[in-house]
């Protein structure tokens, strides 16, 4: 675990800003069929052309649950964050679409 501080980015559209604990993200595309996760919540939004979805999945035996920022741009800089219980990741999810939404992101799509 370590604290995140206000000149760390969680992800480089998604500007981090007040300090909190959490595991450090993995930059780590996930797939969508992954047998052992299944998606809980996703979100994408848009903005000036560009798209970026927020999700939450958790695995098979609700043990252990991701928080996921994936820009559409560039997958490859995706960030899961961890979380141990499902509503400190649906109060992650909120936090980011809080941001989102408050740097000019609008909700474009939601799902489960």
């Amino acid at each position: 675990m370590r604290g995140l501080s206000t000149d760390i980015t969680v992800a480089p559209c998604l500007p981090t800003t007040r300090v909190m604990t959490t595991q450090a993200p993995l930059h780590v595309p996930r797939s969508e069929t992954s047998p052992e996760s299944i998606c809980l919540l996703r979100w994408t939004f848009q903005k000036d052309g560009r798209s970026i979805t927020c999700q939450v999945e958790g695995n098979r035996s609700a043990s252990s649950f991701d928080v996921c920022v994936v820009p559409h741009w560039d997958i490859a800089s995706a960030v899961v964050e961890g979380a141990q219980t499902p509503i400190g990741a649906f109060q992650r999810h909120a936090e980011i679409a809080v941001r989102l939404r408050a740097t000019g992101w609008s909700l474009a799509r939601r799902s489960h």
